[in-house]
């Protein structure tokens, strides 16, 4: 997790060459709210009497939004490329 997390940043700060400290933020920024739900949705349904294992199911179903959304957003960039 963190190398991703330092990675990502990385590129944002080599991309973002009018303002990196900005973009450097941002990114940071972004890191954190991503990182918050998947505890506090973890502790819910575990809260909500549906078992310790249902914090796996939660994480699971978090992936699939994060895949489908990283996938409509590269189809996004092509298209964009490609006009």
């Amino acid at each position: 997790m963190f190398g991703v997390g330092a990675t990502l940043i990385s590129r944002m700060l080599y991309e973002a060459t009018d303002d990196p400290s900005l973009a450097g933020a941002f990114a940071t920024s972004a890191l954190n709210a991503g990182a918050a739900p998947g505890p506090v949705l973890g502790g819910a349904v575990i809260d909500g009497g549906l078992g310790r294992r249902s914090p796996g199911w939660v994480g699971a179903l978090l992936v699939t939004f994060a895949l489908a959304a990283l996938g409509g957003v590269r189809r996004g960039g092509r298209e964009r490329q490609s006009v």
